[in-house]
């Protein structure tokens, strides 16, 4: 069970749902609930959304998802806080945010918030008894340190094995794009300098009096090179799909597609924290979430590319136009 299912309920309750940094939901007292018997899931009504800024989480709020939870106080404001600020990085990265049995909120370009309605979620109260471990991540678990050991050695182990790869995979992807910007840099700064140095040795070597002559063949075939390389870069941040000079084309290798939205903004935060240009597609119903690269490429390449990223993540890559 997601939070945002905990958030609804306690509007269909309470009326009125706080999010500091998100806004505040206001349900109509006399919008009609469906009934928690009801399989077929119908639209929204009596829901208005106001984004004036609060100051904090209200009481009822936490003590709601506590008890619902049955976690500990700061823990139960730990996740709500959790959310709302991954919630926040998903709308201000220009994304969608779906909020199970509310609607949908979504950042326009001049960062005012606009919200859909959505579908009454069916969930039953009672139910909601049973959550546990199913919300947002945890953070600073001081009872996982008081908790007896449980004896499954061989699934901490597992756990551990894990850690490691995944931080293994991290600082492989993080150095493999680090030596190709560096490569890139490189690249740009050597044909600068030769056409730099070309006009130089030719100057002095063909002057006539006080005038020097450099050999114009020279500069003009170092240009080119020169303008190949910005074409290529041009079409790579202009998402073009045709061939730059070089016979390059922008294509997109997609590291990962996942449905858990925690893991795919915790991943992109990572990458891009290291550096790395990770860019991240949200569906519009927020049901997944892809990562991937836009490397200009071209196609006698492509196979090594995938390969080579496939073994820096340990995890298949493809690629998408």
């Amino acid at each position: 069970m997601k939070l945002d299912i905990l958030f609804s309920q306690y509007l269909y309750q309470h009326k009125k749902l706080v999010l500091p940094g998100i806004g505040t939901f206001t349900l109509d007292p006399a919008a009609a609930i469906p009934d928690e018997t009801e399989k077929q899931r119908s639209a929204v009504t009596g829901i208005t959304y106001d984004s004036k800024a609060v100051p904090k989480i209200e009481e009822e709020l936490i003590e709601f998802i506590r008890s619902h939870t049955g976690k500990i106080r700061p823990l139960a404001v730990s996740d709500i806080e959790s959310y709302i600020s991954l919630s926040s990085q998903l709308l201000n990265i220009g994304n969608p945010l779906y909020i199970d049995g509310i609607g949908t909120l979504i950042k326009g370009k001049d960062g005012r918030l606009s919200f859909t309605p959505g579908s009454y979620a069916s969930t039953k109260l009672e139910d909601l008894t049973v959550i546990r471990e199913s919300t947002e991540p945890r953070r600073h678990d001081e009872t996982f340190s008081r908790r007896e050991p449980s004896g499954n050695n061989a699934r901490q182990l597992l756990i551990g094995i894990a850690a490691l790869i995944t931080l293994g995979i991290i600082g492989g992807g993080a150095y493999y794009l680090y030596q190709s910007n560096a490569h890139k840099k490189t690249t740009e700064t050597d044909a600068a300098d030769s056409v730099a140095n070309a006009v130089v040795t030719d100057s002095t070597t063909r002057s006539s009096g006080n005038a020097y002559m450099p050999d114009s063949n020279l500069i003009a075939r170092d240009s080119a090179a020169i303008k190949r390389r910005a074409d290529s870069l041009a079409a790579l941040q202009n998402g073009s799909s045709q061939p730059d000079a070089s016979g390059k084309i922008p294509l997109k290798y997609v590291l990962e597609v996942t449905a858990n939205k925690n893991r795919a903004l915790r991943r992109y935060a990572q990458l891009k924290e290291f550096g790395n240009d990770v860019q991240m597609q949200v569906a519009p119903d927020s049901s997944s979430f892809k990562l991937y690269f836009v490397i200009p490429s071209a196609y006698s390449d492509t196979v090594h590319i995938k390969d080579s990223l496939t073994r820096f993540f340990l995890n298949k890559v493809r690629i998408e136009k």
